[in-house]
């Protein structure tokens, strides 16, 4: 709904092809928050509360009522519209639980036909009244600014979006940055295993393995589809409704990965009667809803265990792939019977991380097999060691040490320098340009304040130091030309925590002083 003033009013101007911006008196789109300053008049045009308007036909003391009430509202028009340029306004009516059912629909809509038709009736009002879409209403803005030759001020700059009181509304921007990662990977897992799962009980499958997996997938669906709240995608609901998402969404990545497993078996085996209980095991598993996805530690048979890697894009691709071994020397080996080269560190003292590259057919399965070598640990088969800044070594440099404080990675294209204090990019250089970027990521973290939208902090904005960000680690990747940074940070402070996780993946980075030798893919390609 919106009014058209008669010309009366005095119209102001916009400059063309700008969006312009609709400024409503309070902040919610209401009748009562949108039809002029005061709420109370305005509220007596949501008639889901308010009695019936008289007809205005009828003579009597009903008609004396609605001439109060038009006359009312109409000053309240009046006064919202001295703020525009232009003499039309939109009044919104409804709101977020409102003509949910017929009755109100009718009643609504009974009320503001007499409503209108009464205002539009009298002249000395010099309101006109109709129903209107948005589209109606930046029509008729357009016709006034051509009609008057308007122009309206532009807005440049840096400025916050939203602000009410002295609340900025831009949280949702930035907060929660776990969850909306987390939604992201079930999403990932749980279209992997619809597509195998389609596939795989296509054919004569057992009727219990297919009502687990029917049942395990609609789980997934329903739990991922409660996420897309908009105060659960945006990361703006309260802790402990957090908590719950979080439960839901690990239930969700636990059942799709264990259809995903199951799907597999069943295609390489061709037999539902031995998939019943699946023996692939998922090398990715959430310990708790509230820490990281994680790889599970890959167990070692004596003759070798075989590794399932699964695409479910259509495209042919080229990924690095990350996992974790007991034991630094391994070999692994493909279905051709090739070792395929790797890199490793160590992480924890029965832990090594292992990259490798792989090229995946499109919806297929690459089959590997990983299996401990009879040389000593040390003698690495098909593998390049990495040096790694570690944590424990990263927090004991001292900050205005400026010569040992950063690692540079470069190859033929680029020069990235990193900080061995908070494991960020701080320079990109271009080679042959002359061009460097500065860049800066600073982690804070803040209070539960201001209400779920809101950055409030109150001055409670601590830096997230070295200290916090445990098990990090920093290093140059000389097999696969990519440059990892990866952070987590558990903070709690009360009932707040700030959980983050950040892997930099970058396609320029081929050696670093004493991180590891070796030419880059991209430098391989370049030449």
């Amino acid at each position: 709904m919106y009014t058209r003033f008669l010309p009366f009013i005095i119209c102001y101007p916009i400059i063309l092809y700008s969006p312009i911006a609709q400024v409503d008196t309070y902040e919610w789109f209401s009748i009562s928050d949108s039809c002029g300053p005061d709420r109370p008049i305005c509220r007596k045009l949501d008639f889901r509360e308010q009695p019936d308007l008289p007809d205005p036909d009828l003579p009597g003391v009903g008609r004396i009522q609605l001439d109060t009430l038009a006359q009312s509202i109409v000053k309240q028009f009046r006064l919202k519209n001295a703020n525009y340029k232009y003499n039309v306004m939109m009044l919104p009516h409804g709101g977020d639980f409102q003509y949910d059912t017929e009755h109100e629909w009718v009643k609504q809509y009974r009320n503001l036909k007499i409503f209108m038709k009464y205002v539009n009736e009298h002249k000395e009002f010099n309101v006109q009244m109709r129903f209107g879409t948005l589209k109606d209403f930046f029509l008729e803005v357009d016709r006034h600014t051509e009609k008057y030759g308007l122009n309206y001020p532009v807005v440049s700059g840096d400025f916050y979006s939203y602000t009410e009181n002295n609340e900025y509304w831009t949280g949702y921007f930035t907060t929660r940055q776990f969850d909306k990662r987390l939604g992201r990977e079930v999403l990932e897992s749980l279209r992997s295993a619809e597509l195998f799962a389609a596939i795989a009980i296509s054919g004569h499958v057992d009727g219990a393995v297919r009502q687990q997996i029917l049942r395990d997938l609609m789980l997934a669906r329903k739990n991922l589809g409660i996420f897309q709240h908009h105060d659960a995608i945006t990361g703006t609901s309260k802790e402990y409704v957090v908590r719950d998402y979080e439960l839901l969404l690990t239930a969700a990545f636990t059942s799709s990965q264990r259809v995903l497993a199951t799907a597999v078996q069943l295609l390489l085996s061709g037999d539902s009667s031995k998939s019943k209980e699946a023996k692939l095991v998922p090398l990715l598993a959430r310990p708790t809803e509230n820490q990281p996805t994680r790889h599970v530690l890959l167990p070692m048979y004596q003759d070798g265990t075989q590794l399932l890697l699964v695409n479910s894009l259509t495209q042919s691709r080229r990924e690095l792939v990350s996992l974790l071994v007991p034991v630094p020397n391994i070999t692994i080996i493909d279905y051709d019977n090739n070792d395929v080269k790797f890199d490793i560190h160590q992480i924890e003292s029965r832990a090594f991380r292992i990259n490798f590259v792989v090229d995946f057919p499109p919806v297929g399965v690459v089959i590997l097999k990983v299996k401990q070598s009879n040389k000593r640990p040390d003698k690495i088969e098909n593998g390049v060691k990495v040096g790694v800044v570690e944590y424990s070594k990263r927090n004991n440099i001292i900050s205005h040490d400026t010569d040992n404080r950063r690692m540079a990675c470069e190859n033929s294209l680029m020069n990235v320098t990193f900080s061995l204090v908070t494991g960020t990019p701080e320079r990109l250089c271009y080679h042959g340009t002359q061009f460097c970027a500065r860049m800066e990521i600073d982690w804070r973290w803040f209070q539960d304040s201001g209400g779920a939208y809101a950055s409030i902090t109150n001055g409670n904005n601590d830096p997230v130091t070295t200290h916090d960000m445990k098990d990090t680690n920093l290093f140059c990747n000389t097999l696969t030309s990519k440059i990892l940074s990866i952070a987590e940070c558990s903070i709690s402070s009360g009932k707040v925590k700030a959980r983050i996780r950040v892997p930099w993946w970058n396609e320029a980075c081929s050696k670093a002083s004493g991180f590891g030798k070796g030419r880059s893919t991209l430098d391989q390609l370049a030449r």
